[in-house]
């Protein structure tokens, strides 16, 4: 339940939430990925974009991902570790369940995402 909550939360605020007893801070970071357009059969197509594997199927041809929806953006959930409160924090690692991808996929989708995308965290070249 708490986590549910806290997934609807960073979804709709965009907020970074702080983890209690020092386990770090929750946030949605947004990334626009490096853009190389080729054409290809006269139509423009991102060469580094990921396939689109169903549409790929019906179509008999390759059809990849454009994320017109977002601008470009592609958006993660991130764990960051500063000012966290136990040894060797380097070791483990933050998965986010499925569930919650397909979430914040479906707030993107939605007619929320231009002013979702303000909100988020943009990866900054100090990161």
């Amino acid at each position: 339940m708490y986590n549910q909550m806290l997934v609807e939360h960073l979804i709709n605020t965009g907020e970074k939430v702080r983890l209690p007893h020092g386990l770090g801070m929750l946030h949605i970071r947004k990334q626009r990925k490096k853009m190389e357009w080729v054409v290809v059969g006269g139509k423009k197509v991102l060469k580094n974009a990921p396939i689109d594997w169903q549409a790929t199927r019906k179509a008999g041809k390759l059809v990849y991902y454009q994320n017109f929806h977002t601008e470009g953006y592609t958006c993660r959930f991130v764990w960051s570790r500063r000012g966290v409160n136990f040894k060797n924090a380097d070791c483990w690692n933050f998965q986010v369940c499925r569930e919650a991808k397909r979430k914040l996929a479906a707030h993107l989708k939605s007619g929320e995402a231009r002013r979702s995308l303000e909100r988020y965290e943009e990866l900054t070249k100090e990161d």
